[in-house]
């Protein structure tokens, strides 16, 4: 049976989203990783709404391009399946871009590039800043989604991480 509207809980479960963290080996050698993370007092939703606006423009590509295939093999002519399928995804677009803006507005990064073949000192400990940190978070997420440990946990770390991300660009900018 359905609960009356004010008898539902209003807390908001906490969340493991931190943030993310991307890495790529590209043409000759180029080592980089990103690593993202959210401000630690954000709402759940736009957690949410982050990390599925982070998704939406490849998913938009395959889902527009799949689309437009099968209007016009339906029989539509090609510039009205391509403007169907764009009424359809730049308004999904921009409001998922306005929902997960508060958060990634105020997301801090820290992103190393380096050569595989040449060794530079600078970036490699750049890299090895943000592998450590990504592992101490992705850690930390992994624990409390399996109720090894607490919120709070999550939370000390996230916080930690995010503090030393922003202090590390203030010391530099």
């Amino acid at each position: 049976m359905d609960q009356p509207r004010a008898a539902r809980s209003t807390s908001r479960t906490p969340s493991a989203r931190w943030g993310y963290v991307s890495r790529s080996v590209g043409r000759y050698g180029a080592v980089s990783v990103r690593l993202v993370v959210y401000p630690p007092d954000s709402d759940p939703r736009d957690l949410l709404s982050a990390d599925l606006f982070r998704f939406f423009v490849p998913c938009a590509v395959v889902l527009g391009l799949t689309g437009a295939l099968a209007l016009c093999a339906a029989g539509v002519p090609v510039g009205s399946a391509a403007a169907i399928v764009l009424a359809v995804l730049v308004p999904v677009g921009v409001f998922m871009g306005f929902r997960a803006a508060p958060v990634n507005r105020r997301a801090v990064s820290l992103w190393s590039c380096r050569s595989a073949f040449h060794v530079d000192r600078a970036a490699l400990a750049a890299e090895q800043r943000a592998e450590s940190l990504a592992h101490v978070l992705q850690s930390a997420a992994e624990d409390y989604r399996q109720g090894r440990s607490p919120h709070a946990v999550l939370q000390s770390e996230w916080q930690a991480a995010f503090d030393d991300i922003t202090s590390g660009q203030a010391r530099r900018g």
